[in-house]
């Protein structure tokens, strides 16, 4: 059983290959309160207080779902109240950071999918909508309103704050 454990944390290292390559290269440590593993589905369920830290990467979850196919991560699911993700995705870049109520890292398409009272930011810029799906390798961000909550009227809309970009002058000390 510790063996398979660590086969599904090297299958982790070995598939991702986004954000900073420091982060690949670097030990996965997953903390929680229990952990059980179904070897025909090929999948690894951890609940409790449940922490994934891998280089800048870090999943904070009640429940966090790893899931494989054959000898590859294919998905891994983050469920909590809410779930948390965070990660420098190049060198240079600020944190991008993001909660939900679930989180899903879909490995093959290295595309991160917030969902329920979703919200990400990046650099100062803020989404927030009932889902957002995060394009590492396309660098974009796509962001859906939700149906209609009793109580409410009409659909839940999307809100986007994004910060104005700094201009050389602005940096400038004015000369008296």
């Amino acid at each position: 059983m510790t063996r398979l454990f660590s086969s599904l944390i090297l299958l982790l290292i070995a598939s991702a290959s986004l954000a900073l390559e420091q982060d690949w290269q670097q030990p996965v440590t997953i903390l929680s309160d229990h952990a059980e593993l179904d070897r025909k589905t090929g999948m690894v369920v951890y609940e409790g207080n449940v922490t994934l830290t891998q280089g800048s990467l870090r999943i904070e979850a009640d429940q966090l779902l790893l899931f494989r196919d054959g000898e590859q991560l294919e998905r891994a699911t983050a469920r909590g109240k809410p779930a948390r993700y965070q990660q420098i995705i190049s060198a240079g870049d600020a944190l991008t950071e993001a909660h939900g109520q679930r989180i899903d890292y879909l490995a093959q398409q290295r595309e991160v999918v917030i969902q329920g009272d979703a919200h990400l930011e990046q650099d100062g810029n803020q989404f927030s909508g009932e889902l957002i799906r995060y394009d590492m390798l396309r660098d974009t961000i796509s962001a859906e309103g939700g149906e209609e909550k009793p109580g409410e009227e009409g659909k839940q809309r999307i809100k986007v704050i994004i910060q104005p970009q700094a201009t050389e002058s602005a940096n400038e000390n004015p000369e008296s």
